[in-house]
């Protein structure tokens, strides 16, 4: 029961002077508590979050401890993603009221999308405690429990949610997803199907019993399910990413990657997307390429669950239709003689394509036409940094090849010039370095190109230097992780022996 006392509300009007609430005939009314609880609610069900907000603050100032505001500002705060907020506000409401099931299930709700499933049960069931019939506690008891990975638990909750209430639509598609996860995807279709029945526009349902039939290994009925739901919720991201492993199974890549791609797009921030986008890129072969791809594969490769290793050839079937990339293959025709590359002329059209600088920096290129491209490429960068030609504007893609070489394991050839430049190289960066001079970054970059740099002695000079930008990440790869591998490699634990 609400306490009966007065609140006094300030109506807002609108341009015209109207009055926002056209039941109130002036600027203030001083309503009982019960009145301004149920405006509170009217405009909070009628998507008005601040003018609700607003009575159940003003409801509090006249009584600090009223329980329907305090629950109805905790819904409130949990709508707007303020988790922790919502906790304090609906705590509060059930010290006041110890008794509210409702209040409880609200703060099961929070629990849960806060991630901490254990009291998410607790309160769910707390709920049940108080009101044994109410059925979306039984069903959102099940979701945490399945969260536990309680499956058995889970299914006999949402069961006893439809035993309450057998048109919750979404208590079938709960139960449908916890059946897939016990293994028994026929009975998860049924419920699936019954989902829908109930309710027609239910793309989350749709999406589910798309999982189902491909854990059948039924591909089409997947597809055909993935679309529908797509064709009711365009924008459904994981509808997108398992459409496209349906469309893989069946050999249809070229679909496939165009709905990963979709899926990573909608919802840039979820790492199983992009592991969605990978996989598909895996077997993809490009005909043609599109503006948006280049971007879109440069955060592929800072993904943490992506294997460049892994995507790195067709990634490369995807430069081939890049101008700059193409331009840099026909650097070295077919069939030329060694001398007839002019290095001084390689150096003034060095590629600075974002992508292929950072698929150069980690990982390694199985291809022998890049190969032969960058060994060229290469020499003619130690060649200008010996004759003191360096330009600025080439010194992104000399830090790439030297990260590059550092993770092929320098297995490109040198000839025995080269070594010899190298020889010099080295040493005249230790004379610079013994005479406190400072040392351009071109040429350390072309000395890591051919020999990690953590193999000099005066490595921990440079590592102790502040650096910036692409030369900075030299650094951190070539002797600051080496050097700290090192200094781990003592307390490593050796089980056996290495007889061979």
């Amino acid at each position: 029961m609400l306490s009966i006392f007065s609140v006094k509300i300030i109506v807002k009007r609108n341009a015209g002077g109207t009055n926002l609430d056209s039941h109130l005939p002036s600027q203030q009314q001083v309503l009982t508590s019960r009145q301004a609880m149920d405006m509170a609610v009217q405009h909070f069900h009628g998507g008005r979050l601040s003018d609700a907000e607003n009575i159940c603050l003003r409801i509090l100032e006249a009584a600090p401890d009223q329980p329907a505001a305090l629950h109805l500002l905790g819904v409130m705060a949990h709508q707007s993603s303020e988790l922790e907020g919502a906790v304090e506000f609906i705590l509060r409401a059930l010290a006041a009221k110890p008794n509210d099931a409702q209040a409880y299930g609200s703060l099961g709700n929070v629990y849960q999308d806060l991630g901490r499933f254990d009291k998410a049960v607790a309160s769910f069931r707390e709920a049940i405690s108080r009101m044994p019939n109410l059925a979306e506690a039984h069903n959102n008891l099940g979701n945490a429990l399945r969260q536990l990975g309680k499956l058995d638990d889970a299914a006999a909750s949402i069961r006893n949610a439809l035993a309450i209430d057998p048109n919750i639509a979404q208590a079938h598609h709960n139960l449908g997803n916890v059946l897939r996860d016990l293994g028994r995807p026929e009975a998860a279709i049924s419920s699936f199907h019954q989902a829908v029945a109930l309710q027609l526009e239910f793309a989350e349902a749709y999406s589910g019993l798309g999982n189902a039939y491909q854990d059948l290994g039924q591909g089409d009925a997947a597809v055909a399910s993935f679309q529908t739901a797509l064709s009711i919720r365009p924008d459904f991201a994981e509808a997108h990413s398992n459409l496209g492993f349906a469309l893989k199974e069946l050999g249809r890549i070229d679909e496939a990657f165009a709905s990963h791609r979709r899926a990573a797009s909608l919802e840039p921030q979820n790492n199983s997307f992009w592991f969605g986008l990978a996989q598909s890129l895996e077997t993809k072969s490009f005909t043609s390429v599109d503006d948006g791809l280049w971007q879109q594969l440069l955060k592929l490769l800072e993904r943490p669950a992506v294997r460049p290793a892994a995507v790195v050839r067709s990634i490369i079937g995807a430069l081939r239709h890049h101008p700059e990339f193409s331009r840099m293959l026909k650097l070295i025709l077919p069939g030329a003689a060694e001398g007839e590359i002019a290095d001084g002329g390689l150096v003034d059209r060095l590629p600075a394509n974002p992508l292929l600088l950072r698929l150069m920096a980690l990982s390694p290129i199985d291809d022998l036409e890049i190969e032969q491209v960058f060994t060229c490429l290469r020499r003619a960068i130690l060649t200008e940094a010996m004759a003191g030609r360096a330009d600025a504007k080439n010194l992104p893609f000399a830090a790439a090849m030297a990260l590059h070489c550092f993770v092929n394991e320098y297995v490109f050839p040198e000839s025995a010039q080269e070594s010899a430049m190298v020889e010099q190289l080295q040493e005249r960066i230790a004379t610079i370095l013994k005479e406190k001079q400072e040392v351009t970054p071109s040429l350390i970059v072309a000395l890591g190109a051919y020999r990690p740099l953590h193999s000099f002695p005066w490595a921990r000079d440079l590592g102790e230097m502040v650096w910036t930008g692409c030369f900075s990440e030299v650094v951190e790869r070539q002797i600051l992780e080496p050097r700290e591998e090192f200094s781990l490699r003592p307390q490593i634990d050796r089980l056996t022996g290495i007889a061979n």
